[in-house]
């Protein structure tokens, strides 16, 4: 995970329109409480607030630890689609597997 932010995060700083604020969707497969989610979101938005302070970041936790992604997956989709109307990302970053598969 760590390899592939790093990665991403020059495309962010450095695209076509750097000054431009940018949209950014963090999809955590799991929930807040679950350690392993909050240490990666800890991180993620420290290293996003510090590199691109501008940026506007959404975070979407799936819970996919208590909810099966057969059984949550079709409604995430719905709502997502309702909250995220008229509004694009200039990325989206995710950790684990089940938000990668979501995408």
């Amino acid at each position: 995970m760590k390899r592939v932010f790093c990665l991403l995060l020059p495309l962010l700083l450095f695209s076509g329109e750097a000054l431009a604020k940018r949209n950014i969707l963090l999809l955590h497969s799991y929930h807040q409480g679950y350690e392993w989610t909050r240490n990666i979101a800890t991180s993620m938005e420290g290293v996003l607030s510090r590199e691109i302070p501008d940026a506007e970041l959404f975070i979407e936790e799936m819970d996919t630890k208590r909810l099966s992604p057969a059984q949550i997956f079709p409604q995430l989709r719905l709502f997502y689609n309702q909250k995220y109307a008229g509004r694009t990302f200039d990325v989206i970053l995710c950790s684990d597997d089940n938000a990668l598969d979501f995408l």
